[in-house]
């Protein structure tokens, strides 16, 4: 993720395990600011701690904004 200013993550991915996992070592290795939605959102939820470990910066988007 080298050489990226901000990623975006939640939309669509699902909840698994799997995507679970990699949304922790997003949260956990990325320093810049993350657009963290829907599904992202929802894993954070039952992963409370992890919140410490959001960048600073990041925007929580909980719904579809038009």
């Amino acid at each position: 993720m080298d050489g990226f200013d901000a990623v975006g993550i939640g939309p669509g991915i699902g909840t698994s395990i799997e995507t679970a996992k990699s949304v922790k070592q997003m949260i956990h290795n990325f320093k810049n600011p993350i657009v963290i939605g829907a599904d992202a959102i929802n894993i954070l939820s039952e992963n409370k701690s992890w919140l410490l470990n959001v960048p600073s910066n990041s925007i929580f988007i909980s719904r579809n904004i038009n």
